[in-house]
């Protein structure tokens, strides 16, 4: 598959708690608009901190938790006219990043950000049968 570069201009993240909960409930989000549109991972994750700071409250059991990238444009749309030495560096920093882990395996190399103590994993306890959710699985039924 080709792959196509893709580049944000805007981080939001969003944060709840359990709808079940009543008593401490609670659901926001915010948005950081970026200066420019990048790819370069440290800035969307720098984005991403300083976004959930305006939004987390200690004390709070939160349930759900996620990222999007929004106002996604080409990755060969106009840069800045003064910035064109970073992102040269950041260009090679990414592919001298993404060459390190696909020769020597995936999260050879990562970003001090990720959480790598503990693997994360979908929780499964109310998951479909099989039979439900693969065609090749469901009863067929004929009249004549």
């Amino acid at each position: 598959f080709p792959v196509t570069i893709c580049t944000s201009t805007h981080v939001t993240t969003y944060i709840s708690s359990g709808r079940h909960n009543h008593n401490e409930y609670y659901n926001n989000s915010y948005t950081i608009r970026l200066h420019q549109a990048t790819d370069y991972t440290p800035h969307l994750t720098a984005a991403a901190r300083q976004a959930v700071q305006k939004i987390f409250k200690p004390g709070i059991t939160y349930k759900k938790a996620g990222i999007i990238l929004t106002g996604l444009q080409s990755g060969h749309s106009q840069q800045c006219l003064f910035s064109n030495q970073k992102t040269n560096r950041h260009q090679a920093v990414s592919k001298a990043l993404d060459w390190i882990n696909q020769r020597w395996g995936k999260h050879t190399l990562h970003y001090a950000t990720e959480d790598m103590s503990a693997a994360w994993h979908q929780r499964r306890g109310r998951v479909s049968p099989i039979s439900t959710t693969d065609w090749r699985y469901i009863p067929a039924a004929f009249s004549q």
